[in-house]
């Protein structure tokens, strides 16, 4: 029968098997009762294990495995060769390396374990005739030196800790040199580490390699975008590149307030002395100011860090100029073009506005008037005996009432009834009308709606599938801007550009 014995000495074997490796013997088991005797072990610890045939066994059948056990011997072995000058064969030195640091710390690998891992390192030290491109000593390697040690640590050693900023640095030299056992694993982890509170310290991190081309990065870049308010909150926004930071606020398609905008620049900027005097110009002529508040244009001229601008006065004094003139023509100026994202309602500083307690309705103005925004479009949700109504109005419109209810507002209640706008209807129905119409849209919970403006003709058009209503407004004033205008009760509204994704 099998029996598996602990032996405490060497002298029992007839070889060295090294410590922490077991022996099986390979023989013929005659019952089920001697494999599961073999699959119960000794219980001895990690140490020698020899199985010994029975007498039935023939000796040419004699056979023995010899294996690791839990302390992976053969892994003790390849760690003595990580950076050390006595076992290698040739020199790895970095090249992303800051001259003012000195001289770039040198790295000693083998050859051989690095050509089984590259491709690239493989037909730098080998060919067919096994002599190989390179024949130095000293190889130059397009990383930097944490990058260098991380990955010859973990071929050494079986594992690395890769903090954040050494992600993308990593994933780039591993693609740069072809190690696919390795480039997938840390590609998934760079894609699974995107987050609203990452993404700049991502961005950060790829700056150094001048590259942004890859998904991971590109959903950093589109969370910038998206959550401008969230992530320019975060401690990594001013670690950017101003190359990102004024693409980003450059772009139509940024969501955020346009006053945060200009502080969250301002605390970019605050963030190192050196930038103020680079970049601050640079940064302040991406600022829509036409699109902020004129309260807050005017009081910028006593901001400690944009007051230092020669051309700040300019551009205030651009602003102040379109919001005191609603017959200021709107030039082809990037600045008085809204943003895609841009859209909010003053009261709530976000896109969205909404009734719960159904007393009564409430009325919210969009922040942009629409001298600069001609289209835009609504969703509409309405919660039990909810109601709406959508239009227009002047900014002094009351907010505690719907808009329509005076003449300083247009608008068309979700019962399809056109408010203070003229009546549409045919004479012989007009008496029906006190002051409005029926027979245009109805809006119903969940529905889309399509909005645009002339303010020159007074043209007011809603478009909610096939179904199209326009309105020109007769007493539209000239001395006066309008904006859009929604009133709720019981009822949830969204604004977005009329181009933009409908998001929930």
């Amino acid at each position: 029968s099998w029996r598996r014995l602990k032996l405490l000495s060497m002298e029992a074997l007839d070889g060295d098997a090294g410590d922490g490796m077991e022996l099986e013997e390979h023989a013929p088991i005659q019952s089920a009762s001697e494999k599961a005797l073999l699959a119960q072990g000794d219980g001895l610890g990690d140490t020698y294990a020899l199985g010994i045939p029975s007498a039935k066994a023939s000796p040419a059948d004699l056979s023995w495995v010899v294996r690791d056990q839990n302390r992976l011997t053969r892994l003790d072995k390849l760690r003595v060769l990580f950076n050390n000058p006595r076992y290698s064969d040739v020199t790895l030195r970095p090249t992303q390396f800051s001259a003012q640091d000195g001289e770039p710390p040198r790295f000693y690998g083998c050859k051989n374990i690095l050509a089984v891992w590259s491709p690239t390192f493989e037909s730098l030290f080998y060919t067919n005739d096994q002599v190989g491109f390179f024949d130095g000593a000293e190889l130059d390697v397009e990383a930097s030196p944490e990058t260098v040690e991380m990955f010859l640590r973990f071929i050494h050693e079986g594992e690395v800790v890769v903090k954040l900023d050494g992600l993308w640095p990593l994933y780039c030299f591993l693609n740069t040199y072809q190690v696919v056992d390795l480039v997938d694993r840390v590609e998934d982890i760079m894609d699974k580490a995107v987050s609203v509170d990452t993404c700049c310290h991502l961005l950060a991190s790829a700056q150094q390699l001048g590259s942004y081309d890859h998904y991971a990065l590109r959903k950093c870049l589109n969370m910038l975008l998206m959550d401008f308010t969230e992530v320019g909150s975060t401690a990594g926004f001013t670690l950017l590149d101003f190359d990102i930071l004024a693409a980003v606020i450059s772009s139509d398609e940024l969501n955020a307030a346009e006053e945060f905008i200009f502080e969250a620049c301002m605390e970019w900027l605050q963030a190192d002395e050196a930038r103020v005097e680079l970049y601050l110009d640079g940064l302040l002529q991406h600022i829509r100011f036409p699109l902020c508040d004129s309260k807050f244009v005017a009081s910028l001229d006593a901001h400690p860090i944009a007051a230092r601008s020669p051309k700040l006065q300019d551009m205030m004094l651009s602003a102040l100029k379109f919001a005191v003139n609603p017959r200021m023509k709107v030039s082809a100026n990037p600045q008085f073009r809204q943003r895609k994202g841009g859209l909010y309602w003053k009261v709530t500083k976000n896109n969205m506005c909404m009734d719960l307690s159904g007393d009564g309705f409430r009325t919210y103005l969009l922040n942009t008037s629409c001298d600069l925004i001609a289209k835009w479009k609504l969703k509409v949700e309405l919660y039990q005996e909810g109601s709406v109504v959508v239009g227009i109005a002047e900014e002094g419109a009351d907010v505690s009432q719907y808009v329509g209810r005076y003449s300083n507002g247009w608008g068309l209640g979700d019962n399809g009834h056109w408010y203070n706008g003229g009546c549409k209807c045919p004479p012989s129905v007009r008496h029906l009308c006190t002051p409005l119409c029926q027979g245009h849209i109805r809006i119903s919970s969940g529905q889309v709606l399509f909005f645009s403006v002339n303010c020159d003709t007074g043209d007011f058009t809603v478009t909610s599938g096939t179904k199209s209503f326009t309105q020109r407004i007769q007493n539209l004033p000239k001395d006066t801007r309008v904006f859009p205008a929604v009133s709720v009760r019981s009822a949830k509204v969204r604004i977005f550009a009329a181009d933009a994704d409908t998001m929930d």
